[in-house]
């Protein structure tokens, strides 16, 4: 990734009085903005680019 900037974090909190989310932590959110990402995959061989342009 090129040209990172953090928009926001966030605090999470599951209801831990449910039984599917007892074992769960506390969590954040984070909010990323980027100018330009590149994804590689290697299994299949693929690469995939975005770039966000500006004016």
């Amino acid at each position: 990734m090129k040209n990172i900037r953090i928009a926001s974090i966030s605090p999470g909190l599951l209801n831990i009085r449910e039984h599917h989310y007892a074992h769960r932590t506390h969590f954040k959110i984070v909010d990323v903005r980027y100018g330009e990402i590149a994804w590689n995959d290697h299994d299949g061989n693929l690469l995939f680019a975005d770039a966000r342009r500006t004016v």
